[in-house]
């Protein structure tokens, strides 16, 4: 049903909840740059019905770029550390966001926020602005996991600035808007755990239960509980990612949003051709943020989140000595915890309905040598399964005897495989086409992308969803910083 936007504080109409419950510590009010002239050129009218877009100005220009009178001066950015490619930067913050508004859904609070709107007290020297190729990357790949059922910030319009960007070269300027139910992220407890500031730490931990994560004040371990809903909603945030041969690019401790929302889209990409180290980051030379160690990742952000929260956590227990001894405890299972939503996760997509690891783990691990030994690509080659027929017929022999083990009809097995198994995806090659088309005032392609990018699961003819040529791959993207 369409939902209220509403006022969420009784001190001033329109003041941020950051404002009201946070302190200065936590945020600059600054307000946004002014365009030389803008224009709307995309509006995610599917989003809007969620936010109610007969509230007026949420479509008009001025709304979007933040020009209106109640947003001009209203904005704030927020602060927060981070650990980057592991190393550790004690305030980072939005350098060129603001988040100019929330809503209220159903009782959730969504924050608005706009990304290349200029600088900020975080900026450290930059401009603060976004090219448009940027902007549409977001926008397209933000949308492209919503409707592949991954958790995501969502855009809701691109506006266009009138302003040049210069990066590697003379750019276009834009706005992408992103609606996302916060944005605090495991480098904002880090900022404060690192200043030593246990006040401050604790004021944002319960900050957050309170406005977002309110049925656990009804628990004795609040603490304790919050943590271990943080882990288990961020480690299957990346095994949806794996699913689906998405890898994020950067995943530092800054990008990665509690809320379990994927969140900054720079040098991301879907994988073509299955590669276990595969990794779009031009400057991740290591391999830190590759497809297959997204998994350790995460688990090596939740150890920084655990060491940042850990006086808080501490409260839960008689003394902080107790708090390490459970820590260290339940980060021993983590690491099975990620492998069997791993491997669940993948053995759906061999339309496997019950997972036996037994079973099910080293036919999976069968299927991918098969891909990586034979150069194949991702997504088509689970899609080939819904035929239930594999090019290997060695594998094909093994996968179907133990689909037959299930006791469940075909039409069930392949309900699955498509449940679960996506035709297209926007693949790199293509988006980055459509970018560059952008830049020379054409959208037709990326019309196009994002016609098949509402419906990813229907069987389509249609060149967008074939794998790239040798010549055609596109092994970096960039964020536009």
């Amino acid at each position: 049903m369409p939902l209220i936007r509403k006022n969420l504080l009784s001190q001033g109409p329109e003041m941020l909840n950051y404002i009201q419950h946070l302190n200065k510590s936590f945020y600059q009010e600054n307000p946004v740059a002014s365009p030389s002239n803008t224009q709307l050129l995309f509006f995610n009218d599917d989003l809007a019905k969620t936010i109610n877009a007969s509230d007026k100005d949420i479509k008009s220009v001025s709304y979007l770029s933040g020009q209106s009178a109640s947003k001009k001066n209203q904005s704030i950015s927020l602060a927060y550390a981070g650990h980057q490619f592991g190393h550790f930067v004690p305030l980072l913050g939005d350098g060129r966001a603001h988040i100019i508004d929330q809503f209220k859904i159903n009782d959730q609070t969504y924050d608005l926020q706009l990304k290349g709107s200029g600088p900020t007290p975080y900026s450290r020297g930059g401009d603060g602005l976004c090219p448009l190729g940027p902007a549409l990357r977001e926008y397209l790949i933000s949308e492209a996991l919503y409707y592949l059922n991954i958790p995501t910030t969502r855009s809701l319009s691109v506006v266009v600035t009138g302003d040049y960007v210069y990066r590697e070269a003379k750019l276009p300027g834009a706005i992408v808007s992103r609606f996302a139910k916060n944005h605090i992220r495991i480098g904002t407890f880090e900022h404060f755990a690192h200043k030593d500031d246990f006040e401050n730490l604790k004021l944002l931990t319960d900050f957050y239960i309170n406005t977002y994560e309110g049925d656990l004040n009804k628990e004795d371990k609040k603490y304790k509980l919050l943590f271990e809903r943080i882990c288990q909603r961020l480690i299957q945030l990346v095994v949806d990612w794996q699913g689906i041969g998405f890898i994020h690019g950067v995943m530092n401790t800054d990008n990665m949003a509690i809320s379990g929302e994927t969140i900054d889209f720079g040098p991301c990409a879907f994988m073509n051709q299955y590669k276990a180290n595969q990794v779009y980051s031009f400057i991740d030379k290591q391999g830190r943020y590759s497809y297959l160690n997204q998994g350790p990742i995460v688990l090596w952000n939740l150890s920084c989140f655990a060491n940042a929260l850990l006086k808080v956590i501490a409260l839960d227990f008689s003394d902080e000595k107790t708090a390490i001894e459970y820590l260290q405890t339940y980060f021993d299972g983590l690491y099975e915890y990620y492998q069997n939503l791993y491997y669940q996760k993948m053995s759906q997509k061999l339309g496997v309905i019950t997972y036996e690891e037994k079973h099910d783990k080293p036919l999976v691990d069968q299927f991918l040598q098969i891909l990586t030994k034979n150069k194949l690509d991702f997504t088509h080659s689970f899609n080939q399964l819904k035929s239930l027929s594999f090019s290997d017929k060695e594998f094909e022999s093994a996968w179907l005897d133990r689909l037959s083990q299930q006791n469940k009809s075909n039409d069930d097995v392949i309900t699955l495989l498509k449940k679960y198994n996506p035709y297209f995806i926007p693949r790199n090659h293509v988006v980055d086409q459509a970018l560059e088309n952008a830049y020379q005032n054409n959208f037709d392609l990326f019309k196009k992308i994002y016609e098949h990018i509402k419906d990813p699961f229907r069987n389509i003819e249609s060149p967008l969803t074939q794998a790239p040529k040798e010549n055609e791959d596109i092994e970096n993207t960039f964020c536009g910083t």
